[in-house]
């Protein structure tokens, strides 16, 4: 723990970047005529709007690694996404972007022991953690409010970081309520490129799905199974397998289906092993043909319709794995149109008549992060943010724009296209006053704003302190090691959050965000995209989501005036 409360002192900087994907990347910007493009465009009608409506990728940030003997490691999480048109021209890069003859020969199932309600009741959980594991005997006198087929599951393996885990487990509720299925969580992964818990180009470390979201308020909103049942109600064997791309059979893949097998106390009927001949994954009982899935590797879109989605995946097998599942089922529709009343929320749906933008808010607000994080940063709100701003009203910003990362992925782009996103950021990048003084114009002309929070790694400092300076010293400005601290403070006596805080950490920086007044949200990144889906689910305006890329434009605008 002391190892812990050094690193804050010192700010610590984590790398924690999901992957990209080509999905993600399709655009930075709503076409200029678009209403979401017109949504509070500042002050210039020259200038690319901040848009509420970016694709997806993943940036988190200032997230904290362990390791089981305390011994602390820096790293944080990141990961970019876009809308379409100005930032098409973003590199797209898969999670295993070598060509197919180069990838990994197939290997053995790693060594994995298993994870069972003893071992994740998590050590030291009677020694001052906050109370995680479900109540499943409570939970199964629950009657949700979209009841489906108690006879029938589906679960996903999923794929990527964890912001884009998420996003697959959505999808997944999504597709169930469409089959009529009912929802297991799955265990999800720790992130394998920053979390220096997880071997080296390894996938196998399982984090429980209730670290992940709020299994309560899953079960209250759609029928939910215990997931250390699943493997006995299955027989111990899925029936049915349910492709999202063909590209699924790569040594780290392999990987994630041993460990969630492993996770369900299942696994692969003898025999019938997930294998590759000839670059061709190959999996018995699994649907749909490879005919009808994308020649790219890269996932299917699905349309929303049941009847279709019903004859894509038609299966009558008990038990059915949803494969790597991200990018299937757009939920970027769930910011259209008007949000869902709470009266509607509250009462069972007609799915009949029902749009799907809606039943993809109600899953959204089913899926909150866990109560025991909320919780921490309510108390956050209450304790410190509240103390230094008399209504607690602040400004969010998160902030993923640096040379190792975001910038690596322009400066590969612009060797090939053109992008005026990438060119702007590089322009304007290392000016941080610059970028600080408009940062400080959008915070002044919102006088209802007290203080800010930034959501930043530690290389940020230069555009922390010139924020800071710019500003003046009668503005709370908070950063995560203050948030770190006040967490420390509520569990001191909790190993397994000391030696997981790394994969929760960036899940608590979220939720801070998410409850902001307004919140500044960086261009091509699902770990912001995720929080503007909850914020609009919520019924939060969109003019208190806005994208923060446009303050580049601004500052580029006054260093070049002489520019239309």
């Amino acid at each position: 723990m002391q190892a812990l409360k050094e690193l804050a002192a010192d700010k610590i900087d984590a790398k924690d970047r999901d992957s990209y994907h080509p999905d993600d990347l399709d655009g930075m910007f709503e076409k200029k005529d678009s209403p979401q493009a017109k949504l509070k465009n500042q002050d210039s009608t020259n200038e690319p709007a901040i848009s509420p409506d970016a694709a997806e990728t993943t940036i988190s940030t200032k997230t904290i690694s362990t390791t089981t003997t305390t011994s602390m490691k820096k790293d944080q999480n990141t990961t970019m996404t876009t809308p379409k048109s100005t930032f098409e021209n973003m590199p797209l890069i898969e999670h295993d972007h070598r060509k197919i003859s180069d990838r990994e020969h197939s290997r053995p199932p790693p060594e994995i022991s298993r994870i069972i309600p003893e071992d994740i009741s998590e050590p030291g959980l009677e020694a001052g953690c906050p109370k995680w594991y479900p109540d499943w005997s409570a939970l199964a006198e629950l009657q949700p409010r979209i009841k489906l087929d108690p006879n029938k599951f589906l679960t996903p393996v999923l794929t990527y970081g964890p912001n884009n885990q998420q996003r697959g487990f959505r999808e997944t509720v999504f597709l169930a309520v469409k089959l009529n299925r009912t929802i297991v969580p799955p265990g999800f992964f720790k992130h394998s490129r920053t979390d220096k818990d997880v071997e080296s180009g390894s996938h196998e470390n399982v984090i429980a799905p209730w670290h992940r979201f709020d299994i309560s308020a899953l079960a209250t909103m759609i029928s939910t199974e215990d997931p250390m049942k699943i493997g006995n109600k299955c027989g111990g064997h899925f029936q049915s397998y349910f492709k999202a791309k063909r590209g699924y059979c790569t040594g780290s893949n392999k990987d994630r289906f041993y460990a969630l097998f492993n996770f369900f106390s299942m696994s692969f009927v003898s025999g019938q092993e997930l294998t590759k001949n000839k670059h061709v994954c190959h999996l018995e009982n699994s649907i749909p043909d490879d005919k009808l899935l994308p020649t790219n590797f890269g996932p299917k879109h699905l349309p929303t319709s049941e009847r279709v989605l019903k004859r894509f995946y038609a299966s009558k097998g008990k038990c059915a794995l949803w494969v790597f599942p991200y990018h299937c089922i757009q939920f970027k529709d769930s910011l259209k149109g008007n949000v869902t009343s709470e009266d509607q929320l509250n009462d069972s749906p007609d799915l009949s008549s029902e749009s799907d933008a809606d039943l993809m808010r109600r899953i959204i607000r089913a899926t909150p992060r866990p109560k025991y994080l909320r919780n921490i940063a309510k108390s956050f709100i209450k304790n410190v943010i509240e103390q230094k701003m008399q209504n607690g009203k602040y400004l969010a910003l998160h902030w993923r724009y640096n040379h190792g990362d975001w910038l690596f992925h322009c400066q590969r782009t612009l060797k090939h296209k053109k992008s005026p996103v990438c060119d702007v950021v590089l322009e304007t990048i290392d000016k941080p006053k610059m970028i600080a003084a408009e940062i400080v114009d959008f915070f002044n002309a919102r006088p209802e704003l007290e203080g800010i929070y930034i959501a930043a790694p530690l290389e940020e400092r230069p555009l922390i302190d010139a924020i800071k300076s710019s500003i003046g010293d009668t503005v709370p400005i908070l950063i995560g090691d203050s948030l770190m601290n006040h967490m420390l403070s509520m569990y001191p006596n909790c190993q397994w959050m000391e030696d997981n805080f790394h994969d929760i950490f960036s899940s608590l920086e979220q939720e801070i965000c998410s409850l902001s007044d307004t919140f500044l949200y960086s261009a091509g990144s699902s770990w912001s995209r995720n929080i503007m889906m909850e914020r609009h689910a919520q019924n939060i305006p969109n003019e208190k989501s806005l994208e923060n890329v446009g303050l580049f434009f601004k500052a580029l605008k006054k260093l070049h005036p002489e520019s239309k």
